[in-house]
């Protein structure tokens, strides 16, 4: 097994423990793990890799998030498309979530760690985000993807100045198609974000202002 397949089923065995208010502890011999699990594991690596911008921690807890009876649930679920809804569905709860709530104010922090992290492999400055295309032949800009993949807040983003005109610039009925169930009305979240309260704001501020330091000093 790959290290990242080790690390997937680490992942699940962690998620499911946890869920559970049980301890737990990392498998570190894999020499006699079912030839069923490796399988899964494998195919799971294979889905993480193909999508990359899926976050792997949230994508095992994201059952857990939406179902309120803690199911017990085998890395056979995780490989089916019910998993991946789940995920995606867990991702919209997040998005409208109060913005004031303890979940979205991690979701914001969590954000912010990820645009760090992104920035620095891509070598771009802290405001060179809201406008960068891996690609220049790609339709869209790379936040719509890190959007859908619950990878970044959409309250981040409106801390972009420019992200209200990215946003506007691209193809409607792309955006559209790509974000439905996730961000259904753009509006009512930038609504939210420029009416919500003072320290609320100081918040957002502040954890902004670290994540750019930070890149910006590292990125040169």
């Amino acid at each position: 097994m790959t290290e990242f397949e080790k690390l997937i089923y680490n992942t699940h065995l962690k998620v499911s423990r946890v869920t559970k208010n049980k301890p737990y502890k990392f498998r570190t011999n894999f020499d006699n793990l079912e030839e069923d699990k490796q399988f899964l594991c494998k195919k799971l690596a294979h889905f993480f890799t193909k999508h990359k911008n899926i976050n792997l921690d949230r994508f095992f807890y994201a059952p857990f998030k939406i179902y309120q009876d803690n199911p017990i649930l085998d890395l056979k679920f995780y490989t089916s498309l019910k998993a991946c809804k789940l995920y995606f569905d867990y991702v919209n709860s997040l998005n409208r979530s109060e913005i004031d709530s303890k979940e979205n104010k991690d979701f914001f922090s969590n954000s912010g760690l990820f645009i760090t992290k992104y920035c620095c492999k891509h070598k771009i400055k802290w405001d060179s985000y809201i406008t960068h295309k891996e690609n220049k032949t790609d339709r869209l800009n790379s936040f719509f993807s890190h959007l859908k993949s619950g990878n970044v807040s959409v309250y981040m983003l409106y801390t972009f100045p420019e992200f209200s005109s990215e946003y506007k610039k691209a193809d409607r009925e792309v955006v559209e198609m790509m974000l439905k169930g996730v961000i259904d009305d753009i509006g009512v979240y930038r609504v939210k974000f420029y009416n919500c309260k003072e320290d609320l704001k100081k918040y957002f501020g502040k954890v902004t202002k670290l994540c750019k330091k930070r890149v910006d000093t590292l990125v040169g």
